[in-house]
């Protein structure tokens, strides 16, 4: 009887150690991003990088690859493949100390946020995303007040064939540099007093702003991909205060941005549409 309650209790113990070990690799292992001293995906997945890419995108979109220290950045991590159909990565957002530079909050659906230590924060897959030649996650990034930042992603895009040969993994980066002092203190702010009322909004909403001189304006509405959903305004106006008014009919419910643009200068801000 003895032998037999052994028995049985390693048969239980190796179950659990198996399926243990199963949930660690399927929901992502972090420390894999590239970042200097960590490893990538490639490091467990074999099969090579061909044919796999990653992207790192942004709204308000990181022009030059600056950021602004008073805005609230939605960030995209995408991994694609022609032929594989499940994908996986992981990303740290960190400064020239090799630890936390802003913070990383508000993950969409199937990713989640582990500490690595104490100073980093990492983001990763809760399970393999199916897509079809593509996977994305979203997170928001709330920048540091100065210095630089660089976001580092390494992707997985895997035949989910219960081994992790014939996978392929690819790693990127991406550095940001704050918006210099001197320019944004010495710049002359073409446009201001920006407000979007109401918000959230069903049907239509507004959108007023003051023109400091006359200037051709461009208004339209962003998914959180950075993709153009829809123009509102372009056409050129006079210096002074305007308003529009914001046709949302047809807009599915979700998160959006309303992007303004005068002359190099882009505002954008966050729009919750209801249907």
């Amino acid at each position: 009887m003895k032998k037999i309650i052994c028995i049985v209790i390693a048969i239980s113990v190796f179950g659990l150690l198996s399926s243990f070990k199963t949930k660690i690799h399927s929901g992502g292992e972090i420390g894999n991003t590239g970042a200097p001293g960590e490893g990538t995906c490639s490091g467990c997945h074999g099969g090579g990088a061909a044919g796999t890419t990653v992207s790192i995108t942004a709204v308000p979109d990181f022009s030059a690859n600056v950021f602004d220290p008073s805005l609230t950045y939605t960030i995209t991590v995408s991994v694609g493949h022609p032929s594989l159909t499940r994908f996986g990565f992981n990303c740290e957002v960190l400064g020239a100390s090799n630890t936390n530079a802003g913070v990383m909050a508000n993950g969409g659906p199937g990713l989640a946020f582990f500490n690595l230590g104490a100073s980093k924060k990492s983001a990763t897959h809760t399970a393999p995303k199916v897509g079809i030649g593509s996977a994305s996650w979203t997170f928001e990034w709330t920048p540091p007040l100065g210095g630089n930042a660089t976001i580092y992603v390494s992707g997985n895009a895997v035949n989910f064939d219960g081994s992790t040969s014939g996978d392929r993994s690819i790693s990127t980066s991406l550095a940001l540099a704050t918006v210099p002092t001197k320019v944004s203190e010495n710049s002359q702010q073409q446009i201001s007093k920006i407000n979007l009322f109401p918000n959230p909004a069903q049907d239509i909403t507004s959108i007023s702003y003051y023109l400091s001189s006359t200037q051709k304006v461009t208004i339209e509405l962003m998914d959180i991909t950075g993709k153009i959903i829809k123009t509102f305004v372009n056409e050129n106006y006079e210096a002074g205060p305007h308003s529009s008014i914001l046709d949302l009919k047809g807009i599915q419910s979700g998160v959006y941005f309303v992007k303004t643009s005068l002359n190099g200068e882009k505002i954008s801000q966050k729009l919750i549409s209801v249907m």
